[in-house]
């Protein structure tokens, strides 16, 4: 198997609804039934218990934290959902006319784990 290849992460039984029902888009590992063999880093489709697709991420895998969700509506290369999600948060906020703003707000923009701030020509991240 190539490094690229998409590893399925499966949720322990009842685990969906603890992310579904409260938006979660970070998953503990003790959420997690099977990581599939996914590696720290890695593109990762993640699926109930009974094999349903929710969405699509990165795995993590330094506990607690086992993987992070980047989309659960669309299921797509990893590299185009993040320019996605990053472009709808810019394409929002520069409408805003601010120099200095919360570019990427983590959970609120689909980006989890991810705050950055611009003030004037400087990202902090």
């Amino acid at each position: 198997m190539g490094k690229n290849t998409v590893k399925v992460v499966r949720l322990k039984k009842g685990a969906e609804d603890i992310i579904l029902e409260n938006k979660k888009l970070t998953i503990y590992t003790r959420w997690i039934q099977d990581y599939g063999g996914a590696e720290a880093g890695g593109e990762v489709i993640i699926e109930t218990y009974d094999r349903k697709t929710i969405g699509i991420g990165i795995y993590d895998g330094i506990k607690p934290i086992g993987a992070r969700i980047l989309s659960i509506t669309e299921i797509a290369p990893i590299s185009e959902i993040i320019e996605r999600n990053i472009m709808r948060a810019y394409d929002y906020r520069k409408a805003l006319g601010w120099k200095s703003y919360r570019l990427i707000n983590s959970d609120g923009d689909l980006m989890p784990g991810l705050i950055i701030n611009i003030y004037n020509d400087i990202a902090v991240i």
